[in-house]
């Protein structure tokens, strides 16, 4: 199961997204719901070529659960956003490549400028990061042990 990050932006919502062989990965339901698809499934399905996402891997939401998702590449993210009619497509992308896949590449990490220049700030982050994790590892140990107990 991959390790979601999440980016956040209060005019255009939030985008799960994992690394996969170094490379960023979008949870495309997401991607799909910003860019105001209706069917997000059928967008992705006919908007996105093959070789562009990973249909059915699991990922983990904020309460422990297992998902299956499909995941978008750099790729078909641009292809979703090329199809899209909405004028929100335009400023999801200037989001995207103006600020979440350069912090992605820069430091591994999204991270806003204040975040980087105010040491506190990141400190507080980096602690709630470490709190979310220590809990989404309890909630996967207590799945493990509820299904080795009783099955899947």
């Amino acid at each position: 199961m991959y390790e979601l990050q999440i980016f956040s932006n209060a005019e255009l919502g939030s985008v799960r997204t994992v690394t996969v062989d170094n490379e960023p990965y979008f949870v495309g339901k997401d991607v799909a719901e910003i860019l105001g698809y209706s069917n997000t499934r059928d967008a992705l399905a006919k908007r996105v070529d093959d070789e562009d996402k990973l249909d059915g891997v699991a990922i983990c939401d904020s309460i422990g659960r297992e998902q299956k998702s499909v995941l978008i590449n750099e790729s078909g993210l641009y292809s979703l956003i090329l199809s899209s009619k909405l004028p929100g497509a335009k400023k999801f992308k200037r989001w995207v490549t103006s600020e979440v896949l350069p912090s992605v590449s820069k430091c591994g990490i999204y991270a806003i400028d204040e975040v980087l220049n105010n040491p506190d700030m990141l400190i507080a982050a980096l602690t709630d990061l470490k709190t979310e994790r220590d809990k989404r590892k309890s909630l996967s140990e207590t799945v493990y042990k509820q299904e080795s107990l009783y099955g899947k």
